[in-house]
Formats: structure tokens, sequence, C-alpha cells
């Protein structure tokens, strides 16, 4: 399942999750950098599985509007890493074509791991991660 009309706060996050490729605007002959937006990583688990998974993605609302068009030919990926750090499992989500100012995808369908090690989100947009959170999953 996934929605333009995500919004990481409904899951619980708080604003500060900004994504480390921001926005760069020109107002009144000042430059200034203003962060693009957050996301949100929300799963229940307990050892290897887990029984509910969701992200969610929402643009800085202070700067939505003129300065921040939203994201465009997005999607959502589930990734999983081992504890060696190297990635062994991606669920990948379906990419959506328009441009919207939040995103979110879940999966409420239990799924048990292979192994533990990190639980992760990736919000991709035009073919290139620019954000992710992780979990860590261990005994």
């Amino acid at each position: 399942m996934f929605s333009s009309e995500g919004n990481a706060s409904s899951l619980g996050c708080d604003n500060r999750q900004y994504n480390d490729k921001p926005v760069v605007a020109n107002a009144i002959s000042v430059d200034m950098t203003v962060p693009y937006g957050y996301l949100c990583h929300f799963l229940e688990a307990k050892g290897k599985e887990i029984s509910v998974q969701k992200a969610a993605y929402t643009s800085n609302a202070s700067v939505s509007g003129p300065l921040v068009k939203g994201i465009c030919n997005w999607r959502i990926d589930f990734v999983y890493y081992g504890t060696n750090g190297n990635e062994y499992m991606r669920d990948k989500g379906e990419t959506v074509k328009s441009c919207d100012q939040g995103a979110s995808r879940a999966i409420e369908k239990s799924k048990t791991l292979p192994q533990y090690g990190s639980a992760c989100v990736e919000l991709i947009i035009d073919g290139e991660a620019r954000v992710s959170q992780c979990h860590t999953m261990k005994e």
C-alpha cells in the first residue's frame, strides 16, 4: 500500500529528521538553505519477525508552495542489512510519477527476516536514494 498523502507526524515522528539534500533558495537577495522535509519509519517487531512496517515523508510545511514543489518520481523501499552491514533484501515500492508534498507506504503483513541486523526505509527520488532511516534488530 502506498499513498501520495503521506504525513510523517501521523506516525509519531518529529520534524527534526531532515534529509541531507536541502533546497537552496534566494529570498530578497539572501541565500539560505531550507530543509526539504523529513522521513519517518515505524515498525512493530519481535526478534526477527516484523508484523507492521510503515514509512512516511512530509515536505517541510513552512516552505511548501513556491520554494518547494514537492517530490516527483518517487518510491519508498524497505531495505534490510545484516550485522555485517551488507544489504541482503530490498522490498521495492511502486514508483509514483506525480509530484506530491508527502508520501507514505505501509506493509501490514508479517515477515520473518532470515537474520538480525538493520531494517531501513529509503526515499528514492528520480532513482536516487535521498534519505533513509534505520532500526537495529537484535536478539
